[in-house]
């Protein structure tokens, strides 16, 4: 409780601080109360950063409607509509996204979790998540944008990573832009290419049947594979850097 009154003090004063050396510049003219002030402040303080957050593609519709209607910039287009013909989500699927958006933060553990992360950098109770946990955990980590949350997830993911799950965390981290853990799941993938084909055929249909949302699994995997080899070609140094 105390480091918040603190914080909110420093605040308090840095804001009283501004105004006189605004006042001193010759703009009191320009302020017509101190409420207003500080309405004006914390607009001029966040603008840069909510232009560049509005450009970004996770950030939900309402709030850059909401931003540009307070910055005067310019609104989204309105959403691209499927034409005849081409694949969408039906009305039943477009629920159920909409209800997994909301990954299930009514767990409490998963929103004890977020809370601890935001306040103390962490989460102690990690590593003793089962595999859904650290999934929906991540998906929360994508909602709320905190890449270091979604980090710990990928890294503990990459520990759970086996021939049962490969093709789902697989799945997950393109849905979610889990860069590190999808090149992890693609090695994997090459390395026991032809057990997991044997397998069952979760990983065939990944390959060969309905692609991802603007991604090709075999184009990837290619990439990884070339990557690796360019890597394996390269002269390896001795001890004494020769």
């Amino acid at each position: 409780m105390w480091p918040m009154v603190i914080f909110y003090s420093l605040l308090n004063i840095g804001a009283i601080n501004s105004q006189i050396i605004h006042f001193a510049n010759g703009n009191a003219s320009k302020v017509k109360s101190r409420r207003h002030f500080l309405k004006t402040l914390s607009l001029d303080l966040i603008e840069e950063m909510v232009k560049v957050r509005t450009v970004s593609g996770r950030m939900p519709c309402e709030i850059k409607e909401k931003a540009s209607d307070i910055f005067n910039l310019l609104k989204p287009g309105p959403s691209k509509k499927p034409k005849i013909g081409e694949r969408h989500r039906c009305k039943k699927c477009q629920k159920e996204k909409k209800d997994r958006n909301l990954f299930n933060i009514a767990s409490t553990v998963l929103l004890f979790l977020v809370m601890e992360y935001l306040y103390k950098g962490g989460c102690e109770d990690f590593l003793q998540l089962e595999q859904n946990d650290v999934l929906e955990l991540m998906a929360a980590a994508d909602f709320f944008q905190l890449d270091g949350l979604t980090r710990l997830c990928e890294v503990q993911c990459s520990r759970m990573l086996d021939a049962d799950n490969a093709v789902s965390m697989y799945i997950h981290a393109q849905v979610y832009g889990a860069t590190h853990l999808l090149e992890y799941c693609r090695g994997f993938l090459l390395q026991h290419l032809v057990a997991l084909l044997s397998y069952d055929d979760s990983l065939r249909r990944l390959l060969f049947g309905k692609r991802l949302l603007n991604h090709d699994v075999l184009s990837g995997l290619l990439l990884t594979l070339q990557a690796r080899h360019r890597e394996r070609g390269r002269p390896s140094r001795n001890s004494n850097g020769v």
